[in-house]
């Protein structure tokens, strides 16, 4: 792959700026004449940033981005700038020491070229979890702080709007974002330390528990529960709320497939003895071939009568992301006869994943690689898979499913 070409340099005016277009065989940056390191960014989505990249007096090098709407204001910034460091200052650490957290998360999401789906979801995650540091400088949230609110986010102990809200996954994304922002600000601002949790790959000490214990969202359903659910979605289900969801429901517990992949799936996907998941559809990135059993035939043809003309098989309230959400929003709308348990309350959707694959492998005899296969793993990296000389072939996996789908219909009670 070659090397992008190097643009010419040119005066900094206006007409310069506006004329400066991204091409992806040229460089990125369109550096001007004067003062030396002064340019402009440009990006794939048509966006322009001013920018000032040059060398401190103790070797280390930098790249600023400049946040004024016009080449003459970003100019005397730079000029500036680079008078404060030509008399051993650093603007930025002076500007930096008493900044908020907020203030540092949209200075580095500013830098970034986000899509706008990530720009939305990082600060909607950090409000909810950490919308009381917000206004704090970020020097002073310590290691102490980082472990206390990682831990009750992990146990579930924030306060919410609709109650306590926190999952052990909650925790994770949270404070990776913290962990990328306090990254960025350390590569800019050399005198600032980090809480060093963290920066740690595991991000924080695991507590003192069992640790044969799993968390709630990993755990697998139990016989008791899945009598519950299987009451729940085969016979009080209640009347006028969506079938679609019932049945998307019922997918998920039969198949193990992910939400995302089921919400995408099409009748063209659909084949007389498999389902047929395009590499477009999968986390993985291949293609999935899911056998069919006598189980799964009932829902599909349930589905079609649902589904009337559209082409999703699956017609469900809500779309997208928030399916999931909406089939257990249906079931928390009962009002009768039983109330939600708590042990729905932990990602139900994904939970039915752990089951089928516990059952599999504890009451049912099959191998990792089978159950790997079976879920479609996007990384089938155990011992057996390893060292396994071909994958398991298609009537393995749909005798693996129908013994399966057996065992849950038996519990649930459905012929």
């Amino acid at each position: 792959m070659k090397a992008p070409k190097t643009r010419a340099r040119v005066k900094p005016t206006q007409k310069n700026v506006d004329a400066a277009k991204y091409d992806p065989e040229l460089s990125n940056f369109q550096w001007f004449t004067d003062p030396a390191g002064f340019g402009l960014e440009l990006h794939e989505s048509g966006r322009k940033s001013f920018v000032l990249s040059g060398r401190r007096a103790n070797g280390s090098t930098f790249r600023k981005v400049i946040k004024q709407p016009d080449v003459k204001s970003a100019r005397k910034v730079a000029i500036r700038w680079l008078s404060e460091l030509g008399d051993n200052k650093d603007p930025w650490t002076q500007k930096r020491g008493g900044q908020t957290l907020r203030q540092v998360m949209l200075d580095w999401m500013q830098s970034r070229d986000l899509k706008a789906a990530t720009a939305g979801q990082v600060p909607d995650q950090l409000k909810r979890y950490l919308g009381d540091w917000f206004e704090r400088p970020y020097r002073e949230i310590s290691t102490k702080d980082v472990e206390r609110r990682f831990n009750q986010i992990k146990r579930g102990e924030i306060k919410g709007q609709k109650g306590m809200i926190g999952t052990p996954k909650q925790a994770r994304d949270t404070f990776r974002y913290l962990r990328t922002i306090l990254r960025y600000v350390e590569s800019h601002d050399k005198t600032y330390q980090p809480p060093t949790h963290i920066l740690t790959k595991r991000l924080l000490p695991p507590e003192k528990e069992d640790e044969d214990e799993l968390s709630p969202y990993e755990k697998p359903y139990t016989d008791e529960q899945l009598k519950w659910l299987g009451d729940a979605l085969c016979r009080w289900w209640p009347q006028g709320l969506p079938e679609g969801d019932r049945l998307f429901t019922l997918w998920l517990a039969y198949t193990g497939c992910r939400r995302t992949e089921t919400s995408k799936l099409t009748w063209s996907m659909v084949e007389s003895d498999t389902v047929v998941l395009p590499s477009a559809t999968t986390k993985n990135g291949k293609v999935h071939r899911l056998p069919i059993t006598s189980q799964m035939r009932c829902i599909l043809d349930d589905a079609k009568c649902v589904a009337g003309d559209s082409d999703k098989v699956f017609r469900v309230a809500l779309q997208g992301s928030e399916v999931p959400r909406n089939v257990r929003y249906s079931l928390s709308l009962l009002n009768h006869k039983e109330p939600l348990p708590d042990f729905y309350r932990h990602n139900p959707q994904h939970r039915w994943r752990h089951t089928m694959g516990a059952t599999l492998y504890d009451q049912l005899g099959y191998n990792e690689l089978v159950i790997a296969w079976l879920l479609n793993h996007k990384k089938k990296g155990s011992i057996t898979a390893h060292y396994s000389r071909k994958p398991p072939d298609l009537d393995v996996r749909a005798d693996a499913l129908q013994k399966y789908n057996n065992h849950l219909a038996k519990l649930f009670e459905q012929t």
